[in-house]
């Protein structure tokens, strides 16, 4: 009886043992970071610059754990996209432009080492609208429209157009303000409505109209100075009003007057194939062309009606349509250009309502707007891409006034 006794009181001992130990069991409980106050971008703020820095107090941990934070932005009120996390600092400088003349939403989470979060405020602010600068109001140049303007050897090429009369002289530029005539009678005929592009470091010019016809001669140039005619007679169709790019190594001419829904390709600009005679976009004239995202894009023009459509290519052969209906008012003579990752979209013609609007897209289905302050409403212009910077040469106006200005855009 002893022995029983004995082992009672033992496992009593034991179990109350036990309890004792799970009593004396601390749970510690986490304790999320401090709040923590937005500081920069202020909230309502405006006309903020496209690469902002965001900056924010630190957020202390109870606990003294380390703390994190990711930036969230986004252009909904509630903002949900994640634009870095991880950050170990109080600031964050974008590397990437955001849009012009948009309002965005951003906040902070802080966040510990065992992942408990606090969240700020939310602030709102909207980026600045396009900038321009008048580089020069009459150039050296005569007034005119329906020219080319081309980047090359660093400078910039302004070649033929209407002044009154066709033009076959050709102009250049280090700096936009301060014009040298490199010749007043390139070996090419006078004409409008061509094409021109850098290929093969050389300068292109392809078909046009002359004043009685519609032509499909090929020139080049080294120089600007001397003008070589690599063909006569190319295999395409007479034509102008059409568009041009350098894509995989090759020129590329793409449908214009006649409306032919074609499009050729050469390597050296003799000898010319067609891609296709029967590309999925209507037959058109008007339009523009770019390359851009490793594809070459169709945007507006005319095909019997004014359009505003976007079309793109992975091959010059096959075309698949983005939208049939862009953001823009449909348009024809308008000009395009690849800038800062984006396709932007200038001016043009609505059948005698010119514009002065620029728009830009980063995949050719969503478009934004932005108009520029002081800049008159023009067709017939051209543009090219220098110093970072969208340059604007020249056009026709509302008022049917020729210009011969210089305009810088970023």
């Amino acid at each position: 009886m002893k022995k029983i006794e004995y082992f009672k009181i033992l496992l009593l001992s034991l179990a109350l043992s036990g309890c004792s130990n799970d009593d004396d069991q601390t749970v510690v409980q986490n304790n999320p970071p401090n709040t923590f106050t937005l500081v920069e971008i202020s909230n309502n703020a405006e006309n903020i610059e496209l690469e902002p820095m965001f900056l924010w107090t630190a957020a202390t941990d109870p606990d003294g754990d380390a703390v994190t934070y990711t930036l969230y932005l986004d252009i909904i009120e509630d903002p949900v996209t994640e634009i870095a996390s991880g950050i170990n600092n109080i600031l964050y400088q974008l590397s990437t432009d955001l849009n012009m003349n948009t309002t965005y939403y951003w906040k902070v989470v802080a966040q510990d080492e065992n992942e408990a979060q606090t969240s700020s405020e939310i602030y709102s602010f909207t980026t600045r609208d396009i900038k321009n600068n008048r580089v020069i109001n009459n150039a050296d140049f005569t007034e005119r429209a329906y020219h080319e303007t081309l980047l090359f050897n660093d400078k910039l090429w302004l070649i033929g157009g209407d002044d009154g009369d066709y033009k076959n002289d050709v102009w250049y530029s280090e700096d936009g303000q301060n014009w040298t005539e490199a010749t007043a009678n390139a070996g090419f005929q006078s004409r409008i409505n061509f094409t021109a592009t850098v290929f093969d470091d050389k300068m292109w010019i392809i078909g046009g109209y002359d004043g009685n016809n519609n032509l499909n001669d090929v020139w080049y140039s080294e120089d600007g100075s001397n003008w070589i005619e690599a063909t006569s007679n190319a295999s395409f169709t007479k034509r102008q009003n059409h568009a041009t790019v350098v894509f995989d190594n090759k020129m590329w001419i793409i449908d214009g007057s006649g409306r032919l829904h074609d499009v050729w390709y050469s390597s050296d600009g003799v000898l010319w194939e067609e891609a296709t005679s029967t590309a999925e976009f209507s037959g058109r004239f008007g339009h523009t062309s770019v390359v851009f995202d490793e594809k070459v894009w169709v945007i507006g023009g005319y095909d019997g009606g004014l359009l505003n459509d976007v079309w793109y290519s992975s091959d010059g052969t096959t075309w698949q349509e983005t939208t049939s209906d862009a953001g823009f008012v449909v348009r024809f003579e308008h000009t395009t250009v690849v800038f800062n990752d984006k396709m932007w979209v200038v001016a043009g013609n609505k059948f005698g309502t010119v514009q002065n609007d620029f728009w830009y897209s980063e995949n050719g289905v969503d478009w934004h707007e932005t108009i520029p302050d002081d800049f008159s409403k023009r067709t017939g212009h051209s543009n090219v891409i220098k110093d970072d910077k969208i340059w604007v040469i020249g056009g026709v106006e509302q008022s049917d006034a020729l210009k011969n200005d210089v305009w810088t855009f970023y």
